[in-house]
């Protein structure tokens, strides 16, 4: 919105009281309301001032849509005289002691005169400057409540590591007890690395992670595989996922058969995925007791 009309509020007599304001200037006409000494709507208008008939419609069309028409209706600008006619309004120079000319340069003149007949800008009760110390104590309020945000969110973040690290320690101490712990997580991993290199073999009383191990050692690089489940528990092994063929299930449950710890491996529910670009596949195997030949 322009706001270049408003300086010619200025020429109009605050006695005038609500007044609403035509600024007639060719293509670039305006429509202000003064309602209680304060600025109540301001609106650009469409119609152009050589037209004064249909500029004088939109002008009693946004009165109305403005909260209706007030006592008076002010026309000033270069083409004060067609317009306020058609609208039966007073032309500026009967409120105040202004001539043609300085109508033609209403804008202008009213900047020069600022501040001779007084009107506020503020919307509702209350000094401008309360106003804006309001926005100001707001503005503050909104920095401190950010940075407090920032400072909750670091103090819950640095709260969760600190938990992490206890519980990795507990655990490194648990699993290793009488050792200087100092790094506790690379202690663990490497404690895990030490303990599956001292197995050399597997059978009975193997553990998950050997288990795990010794899967992907056996599996080809060939096969692509897109696992869904492994359940591992006391006595069988059970693999469930999707695969590129049969024959990369194929090659699947042989790998597996041929670890030293896995029996009686078997292929079921074996069958092709939906949209017919794969296959849906369940592997199913025995561990195999302890002392068994492979």
């Amino acid at each position: 919105m322009d706001l270049a009309p408003l300086p010619v509020w200025n020429l109009v007599p605050a006695a005038a009281g609500d007044t609403a304001l035509v600024l007639a200037d060719g293509e670039r006409s305006a429509l202000s309301v003064r309602r209680g000494g304060r600025i109540a709507g301001l609106r650009a208008l469409g119609a152009a001032a050589s037209e004064p008939t249909e500029l004088a419609a939109e002008v009693q069309w946004a009165l109305a849509v403005l909260g209706g028409a007030p006592p008076t209706i002010v026309v000033t600008g270069p083409d004060a005289g067609p317009v306020a006619a058609a609208l039966g309004a007073v032309p500026l120079r009967e409120l105040a002691s202004t001539t043609a000319d300085i109508e033609a340069g209403a804008v202008a003149v009213g900047l020069a005169t600022a501040g001779r007949h007084g009107i506020g800008f503020e919307v509702g009760a209350g000094a401008a400057g309360a106003s804006l110390r309001s926005v100001a104590a707001l503005g503050l309020l909104a920095l401190v409540l950010g940075a407090l945000d920032l400072g909750l969110v670091r103090y819950d973040l640095s709260r969760r590591d600190t938990a992490l690290r206890a519980a990795i320690a507990r655990t490194a101490g648990e699993a290793l007890p009488g050792t200087r712990l100092v790094a506790p997580r690379a202690q663990l991993e490497a404690a895990v690395a030490s303990a599956l290199r001292q197995r050399t073999r597997l059978g009975d009383g193997t553990s998950i992670l050997e288990v795990l191990r010794e899967l992907s050692t056996r599996v080809p690089g060939t096969v692509s595989l897109d696992l869904d489940q492994l359940t591992i528990d006391g006595d069988s092994l059970d693999l469930r996922g999707r695969a590129a063929s049969f024959d990369t299930v194929e090659a699947l449950r042989r790998a597996l058969a041929s670890t030293p710890f896995l029996t009686e491996v078997t292929a079921d529910e074996t069958r092709a995925t939906v949209d017919g670009r794969g296959v849906e596949f369940r592997l199913r195997a025995a561990r195999r007791p302890s002392g068994a030949s492979s």
